[in-house]
């Protein structure tokens, strides 16, 4: 009966590994660095992780840009350590992982964690 018991116990034990290695495969899957437009990322909430790719249309200077897609325009905040030892110029097209800031109930920015310019 012991045995019977042990064995069902550890058959038991590997279907939980199992499951949990699903698990966290299928969360891995979900945060493979998923770039969003950037219309969808102005609808996120407050502080809600983004990652945009755009062209830089505007530098309204101090490390604040206009950066545009096809799905619209919104303004980013890079600050110059957040560019990873890269410049960037107007008509750069740039890779921006951030965060979004609702600076009022009509204005959403994005404040970069970091930035790098694409090829």
């Amino acid at each position: 009966m012991k045995k019977i018991l042990l064995m069902f116990i550890a058959a038991a034990g590997l279907c939980a590994f199992q499951v949990q290695a699903e698990d966290m495969n299928a969360a891995m899957d979900n945060n493979d660095d998923e770039v969003m437009t950037i219309s969808e990322a102005v609808l996120l909430a407050n502080n809600s992780p983004v990652m945009i790719v755009g062209t830089i249309t505007e530098d309204f200077g101090n490390g604040k840009y206009m950066l545009k897609d096809d799905s619209g325009e919104t303004i980013v905040i890079i600050e110059e350590d957040d560019w990873e030892g890269m410049a960037a110029k107007l008509g750069n097209t740039v890779h921006v992982n951030g965060t979004v800031n609702h600076t009022d109930q009509q204005n959403v920015e994005i404040d970069a964690i970091s930035a790098m310019v694409q090829p």
